[in-house]
């Protein structure tokens, strides 16, 4: 019994140690229309790995210490001020079209320091408020 058993678990974790990740393949789906993994690690260009191949622009960041390591590989870290990624040549998804958004967050342990009246901060928006057709995810703190 204790022979089976050991060449059960053996069987398991040779079967376990063997297989492959695979990682998600960001042009499968293609209604897809941007795909920035923050993988680079370094520099100041945040590579669309979709087929568009909209690659972003750090901006306000020096492309060095905001690359950091992440849930599920590279991160940027944003200083909470005037950081952000810009996506040139590009309206975006437009009209009343459906839209889905992922990202990861990382909140930071303690906020302070913000003026007076400044109780939120843009996570991620798209579109320009001069047509009014502007969309933001806030972080309430």
């Amino acid at each position: 019994m204790c022979k089976k058993l050991f060449l059960l678990i053996s069987f398991i974790l040779l079967l376990g140690l063997s297989a492959e990740t695979v990682a998600a393949d960001p042009n499968s789906d293609p209604n897809l229309v941007g795909f920035w993994r923050f993988g680079d690690g370094t520099g100041l260009t945040a590579v669309d790995s979709s087929v568009y191949l909209r690659d972003g622009t750090l901006t306000n960041m020096a492309g060095t210490t905001e690359w950091v390591a992440g849930k599920a590989g590279g991160a940027l870290d944003f200083d909470g001020t005037d950081d952000y990624v810009r996506i040139a040549d590009y309206n975006g998804v437009l009209g009343n079209n459906p839209r889905t958004t992922m990202f990861w967050l990382k909140a930071p342990a303690s906020v302070g320091g913000f003026p007076d009246g400044d109780w939120f901060r843009a996570v991620l928006g798209w579109g320009t408020y001069t047509t009014s057709q502007k969309w933001n995810i806030n972080l309430n703190y």
